[in-house]
């Protein structure tokens, strides 16, 4: 604890700080009572009382969004014990953990410094024109409006200065240099250039900020902000530094397999804002890193991008060279340049590769544009929410495959990409073997294809498991993610146990099936008889011939975890239940017999299921399926549009499509033959009671319909409605189904 007598040793030097830097009395007041909060309840001692006095007075200041900086704030502070026996000695640094721990232990929500309140201050240092404020601000309203993350990615003295050196140019203020701003705002020039071209490329980037609309700029006062035909206008009249853009004498080619790499500083703005000397360590690590992209790795720097750096490699082998330099950075001139800091530095990585169109724009500059370049960008924020230092792309991926394990994380959906990407993350861990990240991968192709349960299963056990270090951000993101869809998938999924009910009416149609099942166990011709049941739902039909031949291995399968969950799995020693699709059973022999009763898919997954069960039958092995025609029940759906009219709720249904498609006999003929069968096709007419039929296609057929309902109340309505209708067209019904037997064809 910070003592009594500390505190009010330090009211004196916090006064006479506070007056220093201006602040309004509440301010200072506000500051005093931070401290003394501090005192009571935190063990801030540590921190050294200088620390800590200078570090509530910051606090204080950014709660009330004061534009003072943490060097403004230590430059003014006074030390009264500037060499402490406890704690730390008075320095920006520490001043910055002590700024941190109090903010964070206290759960005081600051606010970073605002770049208009700074540009109002060097407005006021340089000696320029009000109006020059007044555009500099106009222009930070104006990219924060469209691009808030422009502004919000550079600190605030960097988009200050930036705004500031652009107003000047616009103002034709030309005797007020880069450097005399960048030193007004306590910056460089190098972050102020890097900082001034991305706010170019916003305003080049979006022509509707010529247009003053009120709800373009809600945030700012439109009557004092300049046409921003100014900024832009006519290229030729502008200065050449804010002329270039990519349309202007451009020269442009295409590149079809170029690498991009992103890469960008973590906690940039915390870095520069909390340390004295920030700049010049970031610089030291950019030419060091733009020294190691062109000389060690045969790249090219293609921009500075502020907290990052962008680069290019257009040689035969630019996939493994970008990939080898991410990593050649992270473990050789990262810790080099962290030695010599006195605050953590740590990057992360995107690398993209494909087409890119790059621009040469006569003599001036050199860029490149395309999807892989946005790609990269997006990977490398990824690494972010992963928490991973790179992250690739498929086609870099499979270029370095052989050389380095990666985790595989499937259909991830990027901002400003159209199609979801599979992502490929380097562990960070030296330790990781290629097991385990086969079975990461695993686990992850589980999640992407609904096998939530088994995905959980790992991704909960690999968490916090320190023999096996996965990346725990990444593991603990997926576990979650995986409980999410399996308990929405548990709520909201038409596949659920009510459509796996082995009712009065499958028992019917499932008959001739068993026919022929039967048929196939006595032939003489199978030895050793091993049988799969796909979609075996509730697994009825494979126990009961389970029970009847005790000498043959049934297994069956099914994806739905519900369907599976009355299966009598463990009942009889010779049948087996496993929630698993054909693709991924992978069986020691193939099966002898393979049967589908009445699958529920829609028509492709059923040609994917068709497909598949050809690789795991044995050569001399029969499929046999069977199928209700499209007709059994299109009247029964009809009889639910009767309903939905009758409740005047058609508009429910108006883009619904039912998710069970039934092939018609020629197209299932046709299916079969396309994958390699040899199809015979029989009608097979069944007994089936119409009220039976009614009954069981409310409580089954009718899940799909009842969902598109908020409650109980509507669903039952509509059940009762479409009974009605149901009931008169019943016994036109035709009860019949096709019976399949096929064989391959060798």
């Amino acid at each position: 604890m910070v003592s009594k007598k500390d505190v009010s040793n330090l009211i004196d030097p916090l006064t006479s700080a506070g007056t220093a830097l201006d602040l309004s009395q509440d301010t200072k007041n506000r500051a005093m009572e931070i401290l003394r909060t501090a005192a009571e309840k935190l063990s801030v001692h540590s921190h050294g009382v200088d620390n800590v006095g200078a570090a509530v007075l910051l606090v204080a200041c950014r709660q009330e969004e004061v534009a003072v900086t943490m060097t403004e704030v230590v430059d003014a502070w006074s030390p009264i014990d500037p060499d402490p026996d406890v704690g730390e000695p008075f320095s920006h640094s520490s001043v910055g953990r002590a700024f941190n721990h109090i903010s964070r232990a206290l759960a005081i929500k600051t606010r970073p410094t605002a770049p208009e309140g700074l540009v109002t201050r060097a407005t006021t240092d340089l000696g320029l024109e009000d109006e020059t404020a007044t555009v500099a601000e106009n222009i930070l309203g104006a990219v924060r409006v469209v691009e808030p993350s422009t502004v919000g990615a550079v600190t605030a003295k960097g988009a200050a200065s930036t705004a500031l050196y652009l107003a000047c140019r616009i103002s034709d203020q030309d005797d007020c240099t880069q450097s005399q701003v960048a030193a007004a705002l306590d910056t460089n020039s190098v972050t102020l250039r890097t900082n001034r071209d991305a706010f170019k490329q916003v305003l080049s980037d979006h022509p509707e900020l010529d247009i003053i609309e009120e709800t373009n700029y809600k945030t700012l006062d439109t009557a004092l902000f300049l046409d921003l035909e100014e900024i832009r206008g006519d290229p030729s009249s502008l200065p050449s530094d804010l002329a270039e853009t990519p349309e202007a004498d451009a020269e442009e080619e295409y590149l079809t397999n170029a690498a991009v790499l992103f890469g960008d500083i973590r906690n940039f703005t915390s870095i520069v804002q909390l340390y004295d000397g920030a700049y010049a360590t970031i610089n030291e690590l950019f030419q060091e890193i733009e020294r190691t992209v062109a000389e060690e790795f045969q790249g090219e720097v293609d921009k500075l991008l502020g907290d990052g750096i962008m680069a290019v490699w257009t040689d035969e082998n630019a996939s493994q060279n970008a990939v080898a330099c991410a990593v050649d950075i992270l473990e050789t001139v990262l810790p080099n340049i962290r030695s010599k800091a006195p605050f953590e530095l740590e990057m992360g990585f995107g690398i993209a590769t494909g087409r890119i169109r790059r621009v040469d724009v006569g003599d001036v500059d050199r860029t490149v544009f395309g999807e892989n370049v946005n790609l990269a960008a997006r990977l490398e924020g990824l690494c972010k929410d992963f928490d991973a230092q790179v992250i690739v792309d498929e086609d870099t991926y499979e270029t370095v495959r052989d050389k380095t394990a990666m985790y595989h994380v499937p259909s991830r959906s990027l901002r400003g990409l159209n199609a979801p990407q599979d992502v490929y993350v380097r562990p960070d861990s030296s330790v990781i073997d290629t097991d385990d990240v086969h079975d990461f991968n695993q686990a992850a192709a589980d999640l992407d294809e609904g096998f939530y349960a088994e995905a959980l299963e790992f991704f909960a056990e690999a968490y916090g498991n320190h023999q096996h270090p996965y990346n725990q951000t990444l593991v603990q993101l997926l576990a979650v993610e995986c409980f999410d869809k399996f308990e929405r998938d548990d709520r909201a999924s038409w596949s659920k146990r009510t459509l796996y009910e082995y009712t009065d009416t499958q028992y019917r149609r499932s008959r001739p099936l068993k026919r022929k099942a039967v048929s196939c166990l006595e032939s003489p011709n199978m030895e050793a008889i091993r049988v799969l049941e796909i979609g075996c739902g509730t697994g009825d039909l494979t126990t009961e011939l389970a029970e009847e031949w005790p000498a043959v291995e049934f297994v069956g399968i099914d994806t739905a975890p519900d369907a599976l969950k009355s299966a009598k799995d463990g009942a009889l020693s010779n049948a087996t239940f496993k929630r698993t699709s054909v693709e991924r059973l992978r069986p020691d022999k193939p099966f002898d017999l393979i049967f589908l009763n009445s699958p529920l898919y829609s028509q492709s997954s059923y040609l994917e299921t068709l497909t598949d069960a050809r690789t795991v039958i044995a050569d001399n092995g029969a499929l046999l399926i069977q199928q209700a025609p499209p007709s059994f029940t299109a009247k029964l759906r009809e009889s639910t549009r009767e309903a939905a009219t009758m409740m005047k709720y058609e508009g429910t249904f108006e883009r619904f499509d039912y998710p069970i498609d039934f092939f018609e006999q020629s197209e299932l003929e046709s299916a079969l033959s396309n994958r390699r069968w040899n199809p015979s096709i029989d009608r097979v007419d069944i007994e089936v009671d119409v009220y039976d039929l009614v009954r069981d296609f409310t409580n089954v057929g009718l899940t799909p319909y009842t969902e598109c309902f908020s409650n109980a109340v509507e669903k039952q309505k509509f059940k009762a409605e479409f009974q009605t209708a149901a009931k008169r067209v019943a016994e036109d019904i035709p009860s019949s189904v096709f019976l399949v037997q096929a064989s391959p064809d060798t």
